[in-house]
């Protein structure tokens, strides 16, 4: 009898994970075959735009990927490189830390506990598991409706998380151009999934951040880019719709009128162009607040125009700014001086 039990409840239970019919799966077996498949999927039309007739970034992305367990198609599909720094898709971090067998997590906004909790006192509602009745327990009746709270465990101690609209406001990402205006509510949900997530399961994430997060980070530690109000002057169109001649006299109004460019961007222009302008503008216009002209950042990376920086550019001056932080280095050891400075 207890075999047939067995039979019945678990062995359907481990059916139900193995696929009935035999699959294709390119396996690597060494690196040959990695690089192999890496240049395959570089090569063809299925490639994200990041890995797209870039095997080796395919090859390091299948590497990661194995390194918290997924196969190289998801990790193609759900590693991506934002600012020379790979992350991890909400979604694909979400399913990696539940394969955890003694992992939970719950995700609502504080709207839904605060119904959960009216039921709960009235004595029509039983929490369903342990962690949501730790969140219940936890609940702050002046939290907004719309903050997003996101609770986990690994079987040991649960933690809480909740990322609310004011929290948005200072690190200024309500209302900035893109997801956090049209769809403000699913980007709290993944600030409050990352933080939780990253401080429960340190083990399955492997210190690999969220997408979601990492795509509004810019240089100089979340530094918005100047928009003047007032008229600039004309610009000629570059590669990224602005462009500066690295001469000393033009130096006083070039982060103005590039800073300008970004609010009028070109009719059809490539998203990735966009973003790519966006984070040159944000550099351009922090290390001017350090009294950085543009053709002094010019002249260290070796361009003649700011539209020829590149995201590794970039990634240079934001190790730059790391180093004079330090103590390393100075500005003044860095950057030439104006031409006729003292």
């Amino acid at each position: 009898m207890t075999d047939d039990i067995e039979r019945r409840l678990i062995r359907p239970a481990q059916r139900a994970m193995t696929p009935k019919t035999k699959q294709f799966a390119m396996v690597p077996r060494n690196s040959e075959d990695m690089f192999k498949l890496a240049t395959m999927i570089a090569n063809s039309d299925l490639a994200p735009k990041d890995y797209k007739g870039k095997p080796e970034n395919c090859l390091i992305a299948m590497q990661m990927g194995a390194e918290v367990g997924l196969a190289p198609m998801q990790s193609i599909q759900n590693i991506a490189i934002i600012n020379g720094r790979p992350c991890v898709w909400g979604d694909a971090a979400l399913a990696l830390c539940k394969q955890d067998r003694n992992s939970d997590i719950f995700e609502c906004t504080a709207g839904e506990v605060r119904r959960l909790v009216a039921h709960w006192e009235k004595g029509s509602y039983r929490p369903s598991t342990p962690l949501v009745e730790f969140v219940l327990t936890k609940f702050d009746p002046s939290w907004a409706d719309n903050t997003a709270i996101c609770a986990a465990t690994d079987g040991r101690s649960p933690r809480m998380h909740i990322f609310t609209q004011e929290m948005a406001k200072k690190a200024q990402l309500w209302g900035k151009t893109g997801p956090w205006t049209n769809y403000p509510e699913r980007m709290m949900q993944m600030r409050a999934r990352g933080f939780c997530l990253r401080d429960v399961f340190p083990d399955r994430l492997k210190g690999l951040a969220m997408n979601e997060e990492v795509e509004d980070y810019e240089i100089g530690g979340g530094v918005s880019v100047l928009v003047p109000r007032t008229a600039p002057q004309p610009l000629a169109s570059g590669k990224f719709g602005f462009t500066h001649a690295a001469k000393a006299q033009q130096a006083p109004q070039v982060v103005e009128q590039i800073a300008e460019a970004v609010e009028v961007p070109a009719a059809n222009e490539d998203p990735a162009i966009a973003e790519h302008r966006k984070v040159v503008l944000g550099a351009v216009d922090w290390w001017a607040k350090k009294g950085v002209e543009a053709y002094q950042l010019c002249a260290v990376l070796g361009h003649d125009d700011v539209s020829e920086f590149t995201a590794d550019d970039v990634k240079r001056l934001r190790d730059i700014a790391g180093d004079i932080k330090l103590g390393s280095t100075t500005l003044e050891a860095v950057f030439p001086p104006a031409p006729g400075a003292a």
